[in-house]
């Protein structure tokens, strides 16, 4: 995997403040070659929402389906 590529896809994520969860390097040794990106782990998660989302039984749901 190249450093090039993660740190690409990083940095879109920190731009649309989104959340970014490295697991690891791959290959075929993946406990020698760690978690570490540029000296961190990166374990961050999207925030829970505040109320979970229900829907009523009595509201129809409409989907838009897109060509």
């Amino acid at each position: 995997m190249a450093l090039e590529w993660v740190t690409d896809i990083r940095d879109q994520c920190q731009r649309a403040r989104v959340a970014f969860f490295f697991k690891q390097w791959g290959g075929r040794n993946k406990k020698k070659t760690g978690r570490l990106l540029e000296g961190r782990t990166w374990d961050e998660m999207p925030a829970e929402p505040a109320a979970p989302f229900k829907l009523s039984r009595r509201q129809p749901v409409l989907l838009a389906l897109t060509p």
